[in-house]
């Protein structure tokens, strides 16, 4: 059986399942005894760890834990805060058809007083059944989802008391550490010249600031560094490869391209373009500059912006992270 590493579906069902259900159920109250905290993993890139049972290992494709042998599969997911209260209030928001059978809802208490919900499910998939205790859990600044996936055929390696005592150890830490967002990358970054990492997309891209928050910020040095498949087959369509990946910044008027040209990047073909526009709140001027860096299969996509007095200094930045991204 294939293991599914998106989480929408999971969300959409779990929650659909809550609202839907639980008039035609009894729901029970339970307090579990939480797994000792010095037990918790956390898988990489994520806020959310647990104390896993015996058997299961820290995920290298998705963020939780796996035993591949018996398609076991536990997935930590976090979602917005509000969406705990919001799938117990408001489940017409949150559309979706019931698609697994619902054995029971637990109301969980934590050894800390924090309350959530448990769903024990069956679903049945390619002619597989599966049981799944999924966890709903409001916790630090997020809620957190987290689902046990066991096929019925190896229900013994996991008892039950396993597995809510390992539900229940939920964990969240403040924040993930750079270094190990940046392992999610496709490439590695051997230079930040002082920005911070904003934003990861797993296998995809990360983002870049010198602002002190997590906030989108004209006004501070920004930069967004992704990997992307295909390119121009053809030399000669480069440039106008180029404006089109323009297309993707964030809303600026009056923007104007002042420069394009080829160029090697860290001994690859590339390409570069620079343009000016203005910030549509501030009207400040701003200074853009974009670098595509082909290979054989695909193409590194850079762009950075920041405003036009601090333009020389932000580009010598620009340029050393863009000289310091390496393959993975």
């Amino acid at each position: 059986m294939r293991p599914r590493h998106y989480a929408s579906w999971l969300v959409l069902g779990v929650l659909t399942t809550l609202c839907t259900a639980a008039s035609a159920q009894t729901i029970a109250q339970t307090q579990t005894p939480t797994a000792s905290t010095a037990n918790v993993l956390y898988p990489l890139g994520s806020r959310l760890g647990i104390a896993p049972p015996p058997g299961l290992q820290p995920s290298r494709v998705f963020p939780g834990f796996e035993d591949r042998e018996n398609n076991v599969y536990v997935r930590l997911v976090v979602i917005p805060a509000p969406a705990y209260e919001q799938a117990v209030t408001s489940p017409e928001k949150i559309l979706g058809q019931q698609v697994a059978i619902l054995e029971r809802r637990d109301d969980i208490t934590l050894a800390d007083g924090s309350k959530g919900t448990l769903v024990i499910l069956q679903e049945e998939i390619d002619g597989t059944r599966l049981h799944k205790w999924i966890l709903l859990l409001p916790i630090a600044d997020v809620t957190a989802l987290v689902s046990f996936e066991i096929p019925d055929t190896v229900r013994g390696r996991y008892p039950e008391t396993a597995i809510r005592a390992a539900l229940v150890s939920i964990t969240a830490r403040e924040e993930v550490p750079t270094d190990e967002m940046l392992q999610l990358l496709p490439f590695r970054m051997g230079e930040l010249a002082g920005l911070r990492v904003v934003r990861v997309v797993p296998g995809l891209s990360v983002e870049l600031s010198d602002a002190a928050k997590d906030i989108f910020d004209r006004g501070r040095l920004q930069m967004k560094v992704s990997a992307a498949p295909g390119g121009p087959t053809d030399t000669r369509d480069r440039d106008k490869f180029a404006q089109l990946a323009l297309r993707g910044l964030p809303p600026l008027r009056d923007v104007r391209i002042i420069g394009s040209e080829s160029l090697r990047i860290a001994g690859q073909p590339g390409h570069e373009l620079r343009a000016e526009a203005r910030d549509p709140t501030s009207g400040q001027n701003l200074q853009i500059v974009q670098w595509l860096r082909f290979g054989t299969s695909g193409y590194l996509h850079i762009i950075a912006f920041a405003t036009k007095d601090h333009w020389a200094d932000a580009f010598t930045r620009f340029r050393a992270i863009r000289d310091g991204i390496l393959p993975r």
